[in-house]
């Protein structure tokens, strides 16, 4: 009998056998598409309705808010679009919170590195209001990293000769149009790379001589720590403290490789020394966003801009003075208008624009929210709790901010009045 049910089994496995490994057919596996289907969620995760949790969360699709000056972009329409009918408002919520949150941990790397004080060296406390000269410093400090070695995408060109391009003609532009009273020097440190150079300050009129066969010298590809470079920047730069000489400072980085995180502090330090040297920084392509938190950081703690740049393009950075009498916003580039006030003045101003101008993110947020609602088909009485929910994130985030607001105002009232300003 045992025989026999063997013979069996070994008879079906025969077969069956025969059927899988002689047959001519392509076997199909299917595999489950990672494209969202439609009328589908993008996520079955609650998120987090306390403060902690919300800063935690980190940033969402669509962090951003669209440049074209259009609440909602265009993608992130289309992905509304894909969203089932009749969603409950809390599953609604959860939708529009994974697509439009902002990134709030950035926000509060920013506020904890920001300084309200107002800065001024004690030789431009009491330097003339009106000066008949001001000496304009132009200091470009240059990642050379390995990040730099590479080749700028879809070219067989490198980043750093795109950038020593750029460099050239950004500084040629400097030389065009120098308003009256004004002198341009420039001086030149590159860091991280495998040949490094630097110059003395050179004036503008000769630094094709005098400057650009030493940029040309740059080998990229290097390690180094980015802080020593600004204390040698500091170190250079210790005579030029008269009241009459305004320190830019510009900072051009390509990649987290060399930058460190006591470079905030020596950016800081350069503005408060007797140098009183601002701080700018350019983004030249960086992808790291703890790199980039980082620069804006040195900008804020610089008194100066985070301006981002495209290594794709050609477009020469801009150096000039950007001086305009109609507009009131954070420019920390007027250079005529420090020839023309006090420093204490002038340095008052700009960190009063500075902290004014600071994007505290949730406006932006709850206004892409609001608008997100009206692309939703809900029942009027979930979409009533969905706007609730929206404005209790709203609230809560604008009590925390403006407390830390109030607090950055504060400080500089203080330091307003212990300068003597009075409004």
């Amino acid at each position: 009998m045992k025989k026999l049910i063997f013979w069996m089994l070994a008879w079906v496995l025969f077969i069956t056998g025969c059927s899988i490994f002689t047959s001519d057919e392509k076997v199909t596996i299917k595999t489950e598409s990672k494209e969202k289907k439609k009328d589908s969620l993008f996520t079955h995760t609650s998120v987090s309705k306390d403060l902690s949790g919300i800063i935690q969360e980190g940033p969402g699709r669509y962090p951003e808010v669209d440049q074209k000056g259009e609440v909602l972009p265009k993608e992130a329409i289309e992905d509304l679009k894909t969203l089932p009918a009749n969603m409950k408002a809390e599953t609604a919520y959860n939708q529009l919170i994974f697509l439009f949150r902002k990134d709030y941990r950035e926000l509060e790397f920013r506020f904890a590195n920001f300084n309200p004080l107002i800065p001024v060296s004690k030789s431009r406390r009491n330097a003339k209001p009106k000066k008949e000269t001001l000496k304009v410093n132009i200091v470009v400090v240059v990642d050379s990293g390995e990040e730099m070695a590479k080749n700028v995408p879809g070219t067989n060109q490198k980043k750093m000769d795109r950038l020593k391009l750029q460099l050239k003609n950004s500084l040629r532009e400097l030389q065009k149009d120098i308003p009256k009273g004004l002198s341009y020097h420039v001086m030149l440190k590159s860091y991280g790379g495998i040949v490094d150079k630097y110059t003395s300050l050179v004036p503008i009129d000769q630094i094709e001589k005098d400057l650009f066969p030493h940029m040309d010298e740059i080998l990229p590809g290097s390690v180094t720590y980015l802080s020593d470079d600004l204390k040698f920047v500091m170190d250079q730069l210790k005579h030029e403290t008269g009241g009459n000489v305004l320190n830019q400072i510009f900072l051009i980085t390509g990649s987290k490789d060399n930058f460190n995180y006591s470079a905030i502090s020596r950016a800081k330090e350069i503005l408060e020394s007797e140098i009183q040297g601002q701080v700018h920084a350019i983004d030249y392509g960086v992808t790291d966003q703890e790199t980039k938190n980082n620069l804006q950081a040195v900008a804020d703690g610089g008194l100066g801009e985070y301006i981002i740049a495209n290594p794709t393009s050609n477009i020469p950075f801009d150096f000039k003075d950007q001086t305009d009498l109609q507009d009131d916003g954070y420019n920390p580039r007027e250079y005529r208008l420090f020839k023309e006030e006090a420093w204490t003045k002038r340095m008052a101003e700009l960190k009063e624009n500075q902290i004014e101008e600071i994007d505290t993110l949730y406006g932006k947020e709850y206004d892409q929210l609001m608008a997100a609602v009206n692309y939703l088909k809900m029942n009027d009485v979930e979409k009533g709790k969905l706007f609730e929910e929206i404005e209790f994130r709203k609230k809560l985030l604008s009590n925390h901010y403006q407390k830390k607001l109030n607090r950055l105002k504060l400080g500089f009232i203080y330091s307003k009045k212990s300068l003597g300003l009075t409004d």
